[in-house]
C-alpha cells in the first residue's frame, strides 16, 4: 500500500471514529456533517472526497467491520470444533458490543443486516459448488436472519451474555436441528 492509499484509509477511519464518538452523545438523526467535522477536526473539502454524507460514512463502517469479520471468518471456516468455531465468532462481536450498541440504540442495524446480505453470495460460493449456489443462497440467508437477529438482541444489553455463553446456545441450538437430507 503506497503513502496515499495509507493516507486515505487513515482520513476515513478518523471520520468514522468521530461518528461513532458522536453517537455516544447524540442520536444519529441530529448528528450533522458539521458535528462530524468539528469532531474529527477534517475539513469540509476532504469529507466530501470521501463521502457523500453522513449514511455514506456510516456505511463505510458498517463495510470496514464486515471485512473485519470476514478475515477472521476464513479462519473459522477451517475450525473443525464447532463450539470453538462459534466461541470465536461471538469473540469478535463481542469486541465490537460498545459500537454496536450505539448502533443499536439508534435503530441503525436494519442497514447493518443488509451488509451481511450483501456479503451473502460470497459466502455461500466457499461452502457450495455451483450447481448447489442456489440453495446455499437460501439456506446461508436463513441462518444470517437468525444469527443477525440473535446478535442484535444479545448487543443490544446492558449487560450481555459472554460469548462461551453464546456459544453454548447457539451449539444447542444447531444440534438439536435435524440436518438429515429428507428431501426423495
Amino acid at each position: 500500500m503506497d503513502g496515499k492509499q495509507l493516507q486515505v484509509q487513515e482520513t476515513q477511519q478518523i471520520l468514522s471514529n468521530a461518528l461513532l464518538a458522536l453517537l455516544k452523545v447524540k442520536p444519529y438523526s441530529s448528528i450533522s456533517v458539521n458535528d462530524i467535522l468539528s469532531q474529527s477536526q477534517i475539513s469540509r473539502r476532504t469529507f466530501y472526497r470521501h463521502f457523500r454524507n453522513k449514511n455514506h460514512l456510516l456505511h463505510f463502517y458498517f463495510r470496514q467491520l464486515m471485512q473485519e469479520y470476514l478475515i477472521q471468518k476464513e479462519t473459522l471456516i477451517t475450525e473443525k470444533d464447532p463450539y470453538q468455531a462459534l466461541l470465536a465468532s461471538f469473540k469478535f462481536w463481542y469486541s465490537k458490543r460498545k459500537s454496536l450498541k450505539l448502533v443499536i440504540d439508534n435503530q441503525l442495524f436494519e442497514p447493518f443486516i443488509a451488509h451481511w446480505n450483501d456479503n451473502a453470495q460470497a459466502i455461500s460460493e466457499k461452502f457450495y459448488d455451483s450447481d448447489d449456489l442456489n440453495e446455499g443462497i437460501y439456506s446461508l440467508r436463513f441462518f444470517i436472519g437468525g444469527y443477525c437477529n440473535a446478535l442484535w438482541i444479545w448487543l443490544g444489553k446492558e449487560k450481555p451474555e459472554t460469548p462461551e455463553a453464546m456459544a453454548r446456545y447457539f451449539l444447542n441450538i444447531l444440534s438439536s436441528l435435524d440436518f438429515k437430507n429428507t428431501a426423495q
